[in-house]
């Protein structure tokens, strides 16, 4: 997976813009400036908007431009056409910066070239840009129609799907990566149509995207063919780690993605090297600064041509919260597997509606982290009981070689320990009530719903444990069903980890721990749950 060192011959087509802002966003745009030189050498045009005036954003650092210029790289000045308190308004300056390039491509600073786009007759079109990864903005005609009315144009008839999370809607593209001709007055067009939406009321609400809303709506008011591109051209990086084949372009965000990344933190290691000014920005920079430890070899040495996206033996456990999934994690620990309890990076994940590709990339590097330490673990558990349970049709995606578990007992045990516990019961109906929206189907929608509105406490918790058992019975297929018990999780991790007996024969004589029950949670339960409890076998 080494990164291209030199390009094939082209004519000088393309002129990349990228902003350079004072900052971070200075270093960023070098590496981008560093990388589009090695990968497609001198045959394009290179060009630095700087953000003016230095008052409001500050003054690009000598090193700065004397690196700039040593890549042959324009500087020119741009002015923020929106407002000073919207600094995603810069890049709407660059499009229309003078070149005489045919074709203009923007690129965000925080992306890194790292091999050849080519010629493909797709970009043969006057707009080409990534659909947006996410439906970060609504996707249907309600919220689009009164911002294609500010700027007079009728709404498109034409739905696309987002890239990651598949979710069909009005065009709506990320703008980190735009290829589009020159001499079309686009920039104008875009930035007439920021200006024209920005007070609308749904766009008052979620300003943020200003930038991603008004681009599809000057593609519509200039009439133009366009091509939605693959994620070749702008890969998520903070979303899906990289395996297999380099994209052309990698979006990455964050120096935390790239450190993350074998061919990306070899990129930028090298370019740090090969460059001086380079690294002593990054020097510079507390969260870019560890980039440059050469300490970790391991990680810089060029990565294997193909990655396979999930080592195997790795797991997903899940399970109905209270049903002993923290002990088979402790056991799991003891048996040298590396257990990650609730990582912070994977409930934003598990919330959106698509598969939460994040998953691969926390697996990748708990994995060389091990590697790097002298003793490598052999396997990796990620675990969360409820939000796993709840993505279960989406974790195979994400992670396909893995071995998903779902922890469940006996739900007299399991609804004691709620009401003993409170938190896992409150917590767990507020976790679904908020995000499952966007990823649950009619049916378990319009269930969960039913039991959230039940007043008797009793009977809500019943309802709830069937709720999560038909989650597991769902896949009951596709996953590994674990019957815990406390005395049990040790003989559980061995099984998973050494494969010696069947998971489901463990644990099938459940120990009654149900000594907060009364007789209306008795009733309770067993008028709703004992069907479930019989399909998962943990019926006493």
């Amino acid at each position: 997976m080494s990164v291209a060192a030199s390009a094939p011959a082209r004519t000088k087509r393309h002129a990349f813009i990228f902003v350079c802002q004072a900052g971070e966003l200075e270093l960023k745009a070098l590496l981008l400036a560093a990388s589009l030189r090695r990968v497609l050498g001198g045959n394009v045009f290179l060009i630095a908007a700087v953000p003016t005036p230095a008052e409001v954003w500050g003054e690009l650092s000598a090193d700065t431009r004397t690196q700039l210029r040593e890549f042959d790289v324009t500087i020119v000045p741009i002015a923020n056409p929106l407002d000073t308190d919207y600094p995603i308004g810069n890049k709407l300056a660059c499009i229309d910066v003078p070149t005489a390039a045919e074709r203009i491509v923007f690129l965000d600073s925080d992306i890194l070239c790292l091999r050849d786009f080519g010629d493909p007759e797709f970009l043969r079109v006057p707009f080409a840009a990534k659909p947006a990864d996410l439906r970060t903005f609504a996707g249907g005609a309600e919220a689009w129609r009164p911002l294609y009315a500010a700027v007079d144009t009728a709404l498109p008839a034409l739905r696309l799907p987002t890239t990651v999370s598949g979710e069909f809607g009005l065009p709506y593209f990320n703008s980190g990566v735009i290829f589009v001709d020159n001499g079309l007055d686009f920039g104008r067009a875009w930035i007439d149509s920021a200006r024209a939406i920005r007070t609308v009321a749904t766009m008052r609400e979620q300003r943020h995207w200003l930038d991603q809303v008004s681009l599809p709506l000057a593609v519509r008011k200039l009439d133009l063919a366009y091509a939605a591109l693959d994620e070749r051209f702008n890969f998520p990086a903070h979303l899906k780690s990289l395996g297999g084949e380099l994209p052309f372009f990698c979006h990455y965000h964050w120096p935390r993605i790239v450190r993350r990344e074998p061919a990306l933190l070899t990129l930028v290691r090298d370019l740090a090297r090969t460059h001086a000014a380079i690294a002593r920005l990054m020097a510079r920079h507390e969260d870019w600064a560890p980039l440059l430890d050469d300490a970790d070899e391991a990680i810089a040495a060029p990565a294997p041509a193909c990655v396979t996206r999930t080592p195997p033996g790795d797991f997903l456990v899940a399970g109905i919260p209270g049903s002993g999934a923290a002990d088979l994690f402790q056991a799991l620990a003891r048996r040298a597997c590396i257990v990650l309890s609730n990582p912070p990076e994977l409930t934003p994940a598990l919330a959106t509606a698509g598969p939460p590709l994040e998953l691969a990339a926390l697996s990748r590097a708990a994995h060389e982290r091990s590697s790097h330490s002298g003793t490598p673990a052999a396997s990796v558990a990620i675990g969360s009981e409820l939000p796993l349970l709840c993505r279960l049709g989406a974790l195979q995606r994400a992670m396909p070689s893995a071995q998903i578990v779902a922890c469940v007992g006996d739900p007299f045990a399991t609804i004691a320990t709620w009401k003993a516990q409170p938190e896992l019961f409150d917590g767990a109906i507020a976790w679904v009530a908020k995000h499952g929206r966007h990823w649950l189907d009619p049916l378990p929608l319009a269930q969960f719903e039913r039991v959230a509105a039940i007043e008797d406490a009793s009977e809500r918790r019943a309802a709830w444990w069937w709720w999560l058992a038909q989650r597991v019975l769902d896949h009951a297929g596709s996953v590994t069903i674990v019957r815990m018990r406390h005395k049990d999780a040790d003989a559980v991790a061995g099984v998973l980890i050494e494969g010696s007996a069947a998971v489901e024969s463990l644990g099938q004589e459940n120990e009654r721990a149900d000594a907060a029950l009364d007789a209306q949670d008795r009733q309770a339960i067993r008028a709703i749950c004992l069907q479930a409890a019989a399909d998962l076998g943990v019926a006493n």
